[in-house]
């Protein structure tokens, strides 16, 4: 993403597509059968990201919402998740699974820089 500014105003604002991290998959390469598979259902709760505190919401029906408006709806592909809507930018809204209760977007822009971002998953603790 770049922008031109004219007088302090934005004047351009370009959004050029990155470079996608993920492999076509391997047809015939067997899923990992010792952790069941993710699902919206697994997967809907309260998500944050470790560095900036933003938070992301997965609900059951496969939407989402973040923590600053964005809205969107998003799909389960084993350990790949893609999102629609405010997500879509980040690698064409492509996330991995990498844990249980991790959730990694991982691209390099246009200009070939690498961006990360992660969101954990919030796990309510019973109460004592």
């Amino acid at each position: 993403m770049s922008f031109l500014v004219a007088e302090g105003r934005v004047s351009t604002l370009t959004i050029r597509p990155s470079g996608g991290r993920f492999e076509d998959s391997d047809p015939r390469k067997k899923p990992d059968a010792s952790r069941p598979a993710a699902t919206a259902k697994s997967l809907a709760g309260q998500w944050l990201a470790p560095k900036n505190g933003q938070s992301l919401e997965l609900f059951a029906n496969g939407t989402y919402r973040t923590g600053v408006g964005g809205a969107g709806r998003f799909t389960v592909e084993g350990d790949r998740l893609v999102f629609t809507g405010a997500l879509s930018a980040w690698d064409q809204g492509r996330a991995t699974l990498s844990q249980p209760d991790v959730l990694e977007f991982y691209w390099t822009n246009a200009e070939g820089f690498k961006n990360y971002f992660a969101f954990l998953r919030v796990v309510d603790k019973p109460a004592k």
